[in-house]
């Protein structure tokens, strides 16, 4: 497989796995409710996104890197919220 094609692959990869906290995210911004969130899951995503970024700067991954790190601060308002809202 071509370095261009793993890299497409790894960015659309990048760009579903960031969007798919976003439709959470406004519902808790416009309910101001997380009852039904755990926190623990969540705080456990934001560790691996974590490890992961911490490896996507080792290998030098760009797409991997600028989405763990959008992710990983998308998460990070999850958990705020959740740590707020209850």
């Amino acid at each position: 497989m071509s370095e261009w094609l793993v890299n497409g692959i790894g960015a659309v990869a990048g760009v579903l796995g960031t969007l798919v906290w976003l439709p959470q995210l406004s519902k808790i911004w416009r309910s101001r409710e997380t009852r039904d969130l755990s926190l623990a899951s969540n705080l456990l995503l934001f560790a691996t996104i974590s490890m992961w970024t911490v490896y996507a700067f080792a290998i030098g991954a760009v797409p991997m890197i600028v989405s763990n790190l959008v992710g990983g601060a998308i998460v990070a308002v999850i958990i705020g919220f959740k740590l707020r809202y209850g």
